[in-house]
């Protein structure tokens, strides 16, 4: 197979500059108080989860030297860190340098425990690996837990869009792989963008910026469904999204030998542990697609906080029931067939306390297309719904059945999109009594079970973070780089 090769888009001689001239002012601001990480440490003290035992891949584009590696050398920050060069061709980049600082660095990481790094170049990872010309199918990538990927591209030929993320989705379903991708910086519409690769693809988490200054949904390809899924307090998206695979590692360390260890259930214990920007709302302006829009355009679930997503973790898998109840904060790996409900009953004390609950599932990938066949693939319709509950639990009812139980006014609130694979809960008044968060099934031509994560928290102050610092740290990382899948491809 010939090897294709990514070409970038734009200089990064500018940036580079930048960053040399601004790193010492650069260390005078930290992220880790923003994302809940000072906190979080604060409380754990030695206990923190720092991503040991998590084994990890790094995708590059190549930069206008042709180099996509991590300086393997860089001492103290990689210092007892195996690198594996995948694809073979590659001394060291000063943005990738950059990005695994953010997600492994001893210095810059919140997961410096990460020593097994496993390097790509982009256009070797879609085509040699994802095979996306191929009716193979990817091939495995043994005990890796995270991609990073903090680049972006796309092809003129719109069947390699559309097979390089249901690719990518199929990794993330069936070799139980989180994937992170950064969406692109500047605030611009992605649909009013070429395809973007791979931050449209449905299973990974889509990182964008917290000031706003990065690309915002809907997509422009299989949508238009929400993106980013998350932001971070961070310059460049290039550096957001490793924080975001590091928040990752912290999250699989600990919910290591169990149910945790589901990419569904990894984002959304991000997404329910997000934190809300001022301005977030679902969709456009108003409440008429506040139901069938999951999260807000441009801030996704919010801005990342840890320290949320571990306390719900912590808190432990509770499963559906209309027996027992589960605690008000809680996560579950679950599964559901076609026309019908699952459960969460629980109570909550006090009032204008703040609810969060993100339902996240996969599309499968059902049979791989050669050359320009698309790959088959198939969604469930899965749908999030928080009511007031009566005093004592139900039983489990069917959607057939359902309307002689409850009537509309019980609804507090409901998230219904029929394009998105994930469902999205926030209010910021609840008030104490009994309640039931519902994952719901709409009827399907498929067999079996669907897989769900469902992660939900109550917290009680809520709160919105101070923006503080973006435009220094944007001076310092490096700039994100666009690529094209092909050699001569034009814009």
């Amino acid at each position: 197979m010939t090897k294709k090769s990514l070409f970038p888009k734009k200089s990064l001689f500018l940036p580079l500059l930048l960053l040399f001239l601004l790193f010492s002012a650069a260390n005078v601001y930290s992220y880790e108080d923003d994302i809940g990480y000072t906190a979080l440490k604060d409380r754990l003290g030695s206990n923190t989860p720092d991503g040991t035992g998590v084994p990890v891949m790094q995708v590059e584009a190549l930069d206008i030297y042709g180099q996509y590696m991590s300086d393997v050398n860089l001492i103290p920050d990689f210092s007892g860190k195996t690198f594996t060069d995948k694809t073979g061709l590659s001394t060291d980049s000063s943005h990738a340098t950059s990005v695994g600082k953010n997600f492994f660095g001893r210095l810059t990481s919140i997961a410096p425990g990460i020593t097994d790094i496993w390097n790509y170049e982009a256009g070797d990872f879609l085509f040699n690996n994802l095979r996306v010309d191929s009716g193979l199918g990817p091939v495995s990538f043994g005990d890796r837990k995270i991609i990073n990927n903090s680049w972006i591209g796309y092809s003129s030929l719109p069947y390699r869009n559309l097979k390089s993320l249901s690719r990518i989705d199929d990794v993330v379903e069936k070799q139980n792989i989180v994937v992170v991708a950064g969406v692109g910086n500047g605030a611009d519409s992605m649909s009013g963008t070429p395809n973007k690769i791979p931050f449209s693809a449905y299973n990974v988490i889509a990182v964008g910026r917290s000031d706003g200054i990065s690309s915002y949904g809907p997509t422009s390809i299989e949508g238009p469904r929400a993106k980013p899924d998350i932001v971070a307090p961070l310059g460049s998206t290039s550096g957001a999204t490793p924080v975001v695979g590091a928040a990752a590692a912290l999250l699989l360390e600990k919910g290591q030998e169990s149910d945790a260890q589901a990419p569904v259930v990894i984002k959304s214990l991000l997404m329910a542990g997000a934190e809300k920007l001022p301005g977030w709302h679902k969709g456009n302006a108003g409440s008429s697609d506040d139901i069938s829009v999951p999260l807000d355009w441009k801030q996704g679930a919010g801005s990342l906080r840890i320290d949320r997503s571990y306390d719900i973790l912590n808190a432990g898998e509770q499963k559906a029931s209309d027996t027992e109840d589960v605690t008000p904060r809680g996560w579950d790996f679950g599964s559901i067939s076609g026309n019908d409900i699952n459960q969460y009953f629980f109570n909550v004390t006090g009032t204008n306390q703040a609810f969060q609950a993100a339902l996240t599932w996969n599309r499968e990938i059902t049979s791989y297309g050669d050359g320009t066949n698309l790959d088959g693939t198939r969604l469930w319709n899965l749908d999030l719904v928080l009511r007031k509950a009566p005093e004592d639990g139900l039983e489990d009812i069917s959607l057939a059945s359902f309307d002689s139980f409850y009537y509309p006014d019980d609804i507090i609130q409901e998230s219904r999109s029929n394009i998105d694979n994930v469902e999205y809960i926030y209010l910021n008044n609840l008030s104490s009594g009994r309640y039931v968060l519902e994952v719901e099934s709409m009827p399907t031509p498929y067999e079996g079970t669907e897989n769900y994560g469902l992660s939900w928290t109550v917290i009680p102050e809520p709160s919105t973070i101070i923006l503080l610092g973006f435009g220094l740290i944007g001076l310092a990382l490096l700039a994100r780089k666009e690529s094209y899948l092909l050699k001569n491809e034009k814009i």
